[in-house]
């Protein structure tokens, strides 16, 4: 809950911010209504995709870092790759690839046959799985045959 105040009394101060520049552009200028909405207009896509674009470049980045750590994992390497995967995990700051590096993370414990540890890391993921309850063509989570393996492992016949 914290967060999301955080993020929306960020978002609103450089609202304002940015309200206020563009105030300043108008009276500097001496901008009609008009120029001045083309130029919030302007500026407010330029933000837009500037944020997507750098948040995709992030996201695409660590996937790729991600991504070359598999050798490790076929070549049988559990250690080396459980250490690079927690400085990835650890240096992240999206919630989504944090959650992806521990489900790499459960692989490499698997392959150590340590199977108490990745069944601990997968249900700490669990809630966050059970918040999106639907995952293909409206299919439910509990009906799709992928998770038998996790349902079996928790020891209860009860859905995710």
């Amino acid at each position: 809950m914290k967060k999301i105040s955080k993020s929306i009394i960020i978002s609103l101060i450089l609202g304002i911010l940015f309200g206020l520049i563009l105030l300043f552009i108008k009276l500097r200028f001496k901008l009609s209504e008009e120029e001045t909405m083309r130029i919030y207009i302007f500026l407010s896509i330029a933000v837009l995709l500037i944020s997507v674009i750098i948040n995709l470049s992030y996201n695409f980045f660590y996937a790729r870092k991600i991504n070359a750590l598999t050798p490790l994992l076929t070549d049988a390497k559990y250690d080396e790759y459980l250490e690079k995967i927690m400085a990835i995990r650890d240096k992240v700051k999206s919630k989504h690839l944090r959650a992806i590096a521990e489900l790499n993370r459960t692989a490499a414990l698997t392959g150590k046959k340590e199977y108490a540890t990745a069944v601990e890391i997968l249900r700490e993921l669990e809630p966050r799985v059970k918040k999106n309850a639907f995952c293909r063509d409206g299919e439910k989570v509990e009906s799709m045959p992928e998770l038998f393996l996790f349902k079996g492992l928790r020891g209860s016949g009860d859905s995710l």
